[in-house]
């Protein structure tokens, strides 16, 4: 049966199985949800979980095998709870972060606290994040804690009570509003019907308080930057989206310094200083100079520029230390002696095993508590194991009393969770959110609940599996929709091109262009030879197949095929068949289709806040629709050839997007910089393999490159002839008119750098040496004169004019690259 507090009704036959009587506040949700039985609510469903693989939300699992790619778990039914009890929650919430904040104020500044004994000295002192370089800053406001989380659940009895408190960088709410999201596109009828209080006006409200919590110099318009770890990082897609939503830059630890006592982000126009930090970075990671010193994802002498005044971080550093699990014994005292106030929201009762009494008693009672760690340790598991010795249990608690807790354990309640088809009961916990805001603390009108991988799981982690449900708090009236439209502050001013291109971030449009093209002409050229091999009559009578397996042979992507290439050989089409399948599909194989994929997809991540949902929708649908299996010894060339022509219309509508909707600025212009490089190189090698030595059956090798070049039906509108070499090369190498030419890519190349920023540098070469580079290639490419090109020196059966070209270009397109590298994404 379920929990009272979540169970729910529904007619039999009707889609949702259950059985149980439903609260007051369920029965809307019941009568709205009668329009979503059966096939309905399967393909609303099925539509849902399709738009959060789109939007490509992820939670990652360390070490779980789908790496960064696992998505997240969203069940359909969301938790709802009535009016009365999330007022109840948010009251009690609310004044537990002002005492939590009052108790990090006093710690870090006069320590009456400690002097009285009123908090053991033992709970501060003893705890890894209290951070001895804080003592003594101020933060603005005296506002350590500027957004808090609380881990809340409801006891037998039907009471609330909070489990965890998160002080240091609380994750959860980038989740809880995309999970607003996606139930609102899948059910927005219910959404309204059941008057479901709305949570932009809290996002909005956070931005609005980090600009409040800036040095006064920062004016109006204050620059805010989240830092994240990295997209390795499990929330990293809450990072990036939280970036995004609240218009601030998401930056890394390397994309900020520190320059006369102030934090500056390294852009491509310079140093821009930073005035608030939302950090979701580990506080002791933040400054390897005053903190954790083998950091290197930290910013070098941060503490010293926040002891100075000129940069707010949010939330403060120091925060963490009011996570420990030890501080929850005293807060009643705490709350009497802080607030004059009773705790209105109690925690789980819980036992510090620093003081002699509670010790004795958790080492009492080890089989009917829960044990953990003050601070994370890993011998949390031990007290996990069922079939652990208990002797050795009560000794690491004589031993290490103080970095342990007792927790009262006691069953969670449940909520209703689909199960193929079914509604099943499973425990959760509620996490909610709050902001310091106009002197006090606001509630976020929902939160993020997490539901159980499994009826019997009681630690409830998203890193054990664990799913997440929307929340709904239920409105006493229609709900006030959100105001997301701010007056306009005094002094502001249209800008028409952001500033604040972090080099790193410069450095992976760069090569998320690169890889982009790279992919596509893998693609284009497998599928080219794939075409020829299908052919019934390929291996004895297919002109110049045997060269052309010779250019992916010698490009790296294509192991020789074993015994040779032999006509006459009734093994040999088995043979080539299975080498390019595996060339395609094996992902671990340098320059596969799998291995570029994954490439591109890093890229594309670690600038996730500079993609628009659709370019990101477009690229992660590479990444995860097109499947490309590791061994498929079934999949023939025809379904290849489909997959194949399938990526590449996925390639040409990114292309399109990228085109048609990015604004021309740094951020476009290195994805296209990225993208003519890479396609130049590429044509170029091309070309060297295919056209410098001329071949017995050239004919049959210059149809493949105009279809590789995807340049065949120009050359018949133009033509209106077999392919022949002055043709093709005039067409691929020095019409500027052809966007698959050379030509075409270095005229492409020398706008865009002609408009980046120029920056003056102490090194041998000068700023613009890129750009002299670039228009010596295109000066070249200019004055060549395509007879000459195409004409073949009979003793050396080769093309000279064309040789000397294309081994120009082959070592000069590289050195444009490093020099692009040097001026832009090195630099400091």
């Amino acid at each position: 049966m379920f929990n009272p507090q979540a169970q729910q009704g529904n007619r039999s036959g009707q889609g949702l199985l259950f059985s149980g009587t439903a609260r007051p506040h369920w029965q809307r949700f019941l009568e709205a949800m009668n329009h979503f039985q059966g096939e309905r609510m399967t393909r609303r469903w099925t539509q849902a979980r399709q738009l959060i693989r789109e939007n490509g939300v992820t939670y990652n699992v360390y070490g779980d095998p789908q790496g960064l790619d696992r998505t997240w778990q969203l069940d359909p039914i969301p938790f709802i709870l009535p009016p009365e009890e999330w007022r109840q929650i948010e009251t009690g919430l609310i004044q537990r972060a002002t005492l939590i904040n009052q108790i990090l104020v006093d710690v870090y500044g006069p320590g009456n606290l400690l002097r009285t004994g009123t908090l053991p000295a033992g709970v501060v002192y003893g705890h890894p994040h209290y951070l001895r370089p804080c003592v003594g800053l101020r933060v603005p406001q005296d506002t350590y804690v500027q957004l808090y989380a609380a881990d809340v659940a409801r006891r037998p009895d039907g009471s609330w009570c909070v489990l965890n408190d998160r002080t240091q960088a609380p994750s959860g709410v980038g989740y809880a509003l995309e999970n607003r999201l996606v139930l609102s596109r899948m059910m927005p009828e219910v959404l309204h019907a059941v008057e479901v209080e709305r949570l932009a006006r809290f996002a909005t409200e956070l931005r609005e308080s980090l600009e409040q919590l800036a040095p006064p110099a920062a004016g109006d318009t204050p620059r805010i930057v989240l830092l994240t770890p990295g997209p390795y990082n499990e929330t990293y897609f809450e990072h990036a989206y939280l970036a995004r939503f609240l218009g601030c830059t998401l930056a890394e630890g390397a994309d900020l310094t520190v320059r006369d006592n102030r934090v500056y982000l390294k852009t491509l126009s310079g140093l821009l200083q930073v005035d608030v930090i939302l950090r979701r970075l580990d506080e002791d990671y933040c400054d390897p100079l005053e903190l954790r010193s083998d950091s290197a994802l930290g910013i070098p002498g941060l503490l010293q520029v926040v002891a100075a005044g000129q940069v707010t971080v949010a939330n403060a550093l120091g925060c963490g230390l009011a996570e420990s699990p030890a501080l929850h014994p005293f807060l009643p005292a705490l709350a009497q002696e802080l607030l004059g106030e009773d705790l209105l929201l109690p925690t789980v009762p819980t036992w510090w095993c620093g003081q002699e009494q509670e010790r004795r008693f958790v080492r009492d009672h080890l089989g009917e508590l829960s044990v953990q760690p003050v601070h994370g340790n890993r011998r949390f598991q031990l007290f996990s194991d069922p079939e652990a010795d208990m002797e050795a249990l009560q000794n690491e608690l004589d031993l290490h009393g103080s970095t342990y807790t007792g927790h009262e354990r006691f069953p969670l309640a449940t909520t209703p969770t689909l199960k193929e088809g079914a509604l099943e009961p499973r425990p959760h916990v509620l996490r909610c959110f709050l902001i310091a805001h106009q002197g006090g603390y606001r509630m976020m009108p929902g939160g993020l609940t997490r539901v159980a991988a499994s009826p019997d799981q009681s630690n409830i982690s998203m890193q054990r599996g664990a799913g997440s449900k929307d929340t709904w708090f239920l409105s006493d009236g229609p709900p006030t929709g959100p105001s997301l439209v701010k007056m306009e502050p005094p002094g502001f001013a249209i800008q028409r091109s952001g500033g604040d291109l972090p080099s790193r971030v410069a450095d992976n449009l760069f090569w998320l262009g690169r890889y982009t093209d790279r992919l596509e002409s893998v693609v284009r050229l497998f599928r080219t030879v794939l075409q020829r091999l299908a052919d019934e009559s390929a291996l004895r009578h297919m002109p110049g197949l045997a060269h052309l397996l010779s250019i992916p042979t010698q490009l790296g992507l294509l192991k020789p095929v074993r015994g040779g290439f032999d006509p006459e050989d009734p093994e040999t089409f088995f043979k080539l068949e299975g080498e390019l399948l595996a060339a395609v599909f094996e992902r671990k194989r340098p320059g596969s289709l799998g291995e570029t994929l994954s490439r591109l997809h890093h890229a594309a991540s670690s600038v996730r806040d500079r993609i628009s949902p659709d370019l990101w929708r477009i690229l992660n649908h590479l990444h995860n629709e097109v499947h490309l299996p590791e061994k498929q010894p079934d999949l023939m060339v025809g379904e290849s050839l489909a997959l194949l022509d399938q990526m590449v219309l996925t390639l040409s509508a990114f292309s399109g997007m990228e085109m048609e909707n990015m604004i021309r600025g740094h951020d476009w212009r290195f994805i296209e910089l990225g993208r003519r490089l890479e396609r130049a190189m590429n044509l170029n090698n091309l070309l060297q393999l295919s056209l410098v030595e001329r071949q017995p059956n050239e004919d049959a090798i210059l149809e493949a490159l105009l279809q590789i070049a995807d340049s065949s039906m120009t050359y018949r509108t133009r033509y209106f002839a077999a392919a022949r070499p002055k043709g093709v090369l005039d067409l691929l190498v020095t019409d500027e008119t052809n966007p698959r030419s050379l030509a075409f890519q270095i005229a492409e190349i020398a706008e865009h750098t002609q408009k980046l920023p120029a920056y003056a540098t102490e090194t041998t070469d000068s700023p613009g040496h890129e750009d002299s580079l670039v228009h010596e290639a295109l000066s070249r490419l200019q004055m060549a004169e395509v007879n000459a090109l195409a004409a073949v020196v009979e003793s050396e059966n080769r093309r000279p004019e064309l040789e000397a070209l294309l081994d120009w270009l082959g070592d000069t397109l590289p050195q444009i690259s490093d020099q692009l590298t040097q001026h832009y994404f090195n630099h400091v």
